[in-house]
């Protein structure tokens, strides 16, 4: 199971616990619930059930469900005390109370919509429902009250309290932690610039290495006739996406090698980058390659050995079928 399944679970487990508390406590002390609140605690029950069977494999739609239901059971649980305005703190909590619910219930039909507003809304409407439920336990410790008596009288609080705080931090893990507008914004641009250059993990062979670092004649050179170059080489980026290659060039009347970066199997091709090489440094266990420009350019290269290059069980039938053939000629 997937962290995130985990941690959308124990929001479920949570929503389940907090409903089938208060209807065994209710029950167990006698206490007559308002109209409202055995229906927000069925729905905390059967929320807390569907988060955990049908929700917790999307991570998205499985935080929005939770707080769906965390805020439908808390705008259920205090209607009443506003439309009776008995007490007036009562029902200028409970405003407090539906308000903020109201807001979690907008934030997760957003997020159900697949519209992603950032997880900070919901941590700021958690730790306020959170804070309405602890300040009368704090009033009542400033009076000096016992640690039994706040026990005896605040349980129901304290339960609510400790569900939110469990919400607050699954909320603020990093497998769960929402980005806002602006991260996914840049989050996306860089992932767009990534596909559009190279893939990060994008790798040449060993043995091409020496067309970089040895720029004289050999093998794997084409030599051009006429114009600016005298003759080019191309090495192919290997790697899980990459469509890239490098074009290797040098040009008459010019010791440097100029590398271009460039998409290939198209039938035009596209320069991602170009840079003309100034100096070439391998790092000390000859896995990466630094080229070196002008103007303070430079460019990482990976390099492996081709033994080390997992090709699969395709790749590794190809290879057997042409060691095969080259051992029969």
């Amino acid at each position: 199971m997937k962290k995130t399944e985990i941690l959308i679970s124990l929001m479920g487990a949570a929503l389940f616990f907090c409903g089938v508390f208060f209807i065994i406590y209710s029950s167990v002390k006698g206490v007559s619930l308002v109209p409202g609140a055995m229906t927000a605690f069925i729905i905390d029950i059967i929320g807390g059930i569907l988060a955990i069977v049908y929700f917790r494999k999307d991570m998205q739609k499985g935080v929005a469900f939770c707080l769906l239901i965390l805020g439908i059971s808390t705008i259920l649980s205090q209607s009443y005390h506003i439309l009776q305005m008995a007490d007036l703190y009562m029902a200028a909590s409970s405003m407090l109370y539906v308000a903020t619910g109201a807001v979690l219930v907008y934030y997760a039909i957003v997020l159900f919509l697949g519209i992603n507003s950032g997880s900070l809304k919901a941590i700021i409407c958690l730790g306020v429902l959170a804070g309405l439920e602890l300040l009368p336990v704090l009033i009542e410790i400033h009076n000096d009250k016992s640690f039994s008596y706040i026990m005896e009288n605040y349980n129901g609080d304290l339960v609510l309290i400790i569900v939110q705080v469990i919400f607050i931090i699954i909320l603020t893990r990093k497998e769960l932690m929402l980005p806002t507008f602006l991260r996914r914004l840049r989050d996306n641009t860089d992932h767009v610039y990534d596909n559009m250059g190279s893939d990060p993990n994008a790798f040449i062979m060993r043995e091409d290495l020496g067309r970089i670092t040895d720029t004289s004649d050999g093998d794997g050179w084409t030599h051009i006739d006429n114009g600016p170059v005298e003759r080019e080489s191309v090495i192919t980026l290997n790697g899980d996406e990459s469509k890239t290659e490098l074009l290797l060039q040098m040009w008459r009347g010019d010791e440097r090698l100029h590398l271009t970066l460039r998409s290939r199997n198209t039938e035009s091709y596209r320069v991602i980058m170009s840079i003309v090489v100034e100096q070439s440094v391998m790092n000390d266990d000859g896995s990466k390659i630094r080229l070196y420009g002008t103007d303070g350019m430079f460019a990482d290269i990976r390099v492996r050995d081709r033994e080390d290059v997992r090709i699969g069980y395709v790749g590794t039938v190809k290879k057997k079928v042409k060691e095969r053939k080259a051992e029969a000629q």
